[in-house]
């Protein structure tokens, strides 16, 4: 006979029930404060890292193209102004570095007006002008007279420079901006006549500055100006105004949570193709003598963050002027650059 032993089941009780239920809640409190910090750390450092990469890159468009400023081959002067556009124009190649301040009201040395209405107020600005190097061909034929076209070795099938476009001729020792008047024939002749343009600048005068032999070179023409204003995401950005052979191109916003851009110009007192002093736009006294720029530029995040806590509420030195920023929940970064302007050394 065998006698069978059940065994009683228990369950919880209520107080192991609410003891497991907090010990439950301050776990998943834990999860969840975890989870939440790290997304908003994740959030934070993928901004920085938008910021830092968007510092380099708008430094490198600026400072690709102040390193060209004046370029017009093995010529060292300022080029020769031939289409009917005045002075401040992207196309007057005349001042190959032009400065805009942000107390003056004109562009510096021209005193144009152009623009200045749209950009943000208190940011400075920059004009470069130069010609392309990578646009090229050889003049084959001396010129007889300052009127005449030019002679310049261009593939018959596929001519790099057509009827319209603005181009320069530069020797060494003189340097010319015109626009082409007529497609070249097989001839490679580069007309520049004064007559009419449909559209865009025309030449005004057939007569060149120079006559040019062969050594001579002709190239495309370039023009870029950097400026600050509101962009598409409703948020200050760095802002592309420029023209090349083929003419002025759309606005472009290259780089956003650019706030401020400031300059100041190095010119050479002495001679010695270094900068002796730095100077606001408005005080160069010799743009001639400009031989680097000074830039800095203040970055902030694209998006804002966190609680009314982390608002940024700092002031930047940004060279010689201290900036002072709309109060937003942002990370704010200035990123500074000495840039040589290597055809004025």
């Amino acid at each position: 006979m065998s006698i069978r032993h059940t065994r009683r089941q228990f369950g919880f009780s209520v107080v192991e029930l609410l003891v497991g239920l907090t010990i439950s809640v301050f776990l998943l409190s834990g999860v969840i404060f975890t989870v939440v910090g790290g997304s908003q750390n994740y959030s934070v450092l993928n901004d920085m890292s938008r910021l830092q990469e968007n510092g380099r890159l708008a430094m490198e468009y600026l400072a690709r193209d102040l390193r060209m400023a004046g370029y017009f081959g093995c010529y060292e002067g300022q080029a020769g102004n031939g289409l009917n556009v005045s002075g401040g124009d992207l196309y007057d190649a005349s001042a190959d570095l032009e400065g805009f301040d942000s107390s003056g009201a004109a562009w510096q040395p021209s005193g144009s007006a152009a623009i200045v209405n749209d950009l943000t107020s208190g940011t400075d600005a920059v004009t470069v002008r130069y010609a392309n190097p990578a646009q090229t061909a050889a003049v084959e034929a001396a010129m007889g007279t300052p009127n005449d076209s030019l002679n310049a070795g261009q593939s018959a099938d596929d001519y790099l420079f057509k009827q319209g476009n603005i181009v320069v001729v530069a020797s060494c020792d003189s340097a010319d901006v015109f626009r082409v008047t007529a497609d070249p024939t097989d001839s490679n002749v580069l007309q520049h006549s004064a007559a009419a343009q449909n559209s865009g600048p025309a030449n005004s005068s057939t007569a060149l500055h120079g006559i040019y032999e062969p050594g001579a070179e002709v190239r495309g023409y370039r023009g870029a100006r950097y400026f600050i204003k509101t962009g598409g995401n409703n948020i200050p950005s760095l802002f592309r105004r420029s023209v090349d052979i083929n003419g002025i191109t759309d606005e472009e916003e290259l780089v956003e949570g650019v706030e401020n851009m400031q300059f100041l110009y190095g010119e050479d007192d002495d001679g010695d193709n270094v900068a002796d002093s730095y100077k606001t736009a408005g005080t160069v006294a010799n743009w001639n003598r400009v031989v680097s720029v000074r830039v800095a530029l203040l970055l902030r995040t694209v998006d804002e963050y966190g609680t009314k806590s982390d608002t940024d509420t700092k002031t930047y030195q940004m060279l010689d002027v201290t900036v002072d920023p709309d109060d937003l929940r942002v990370r704010r970064q200035v990123y500074t650059a000495t840039i040589m302007v290597r055809n004025r050394v």
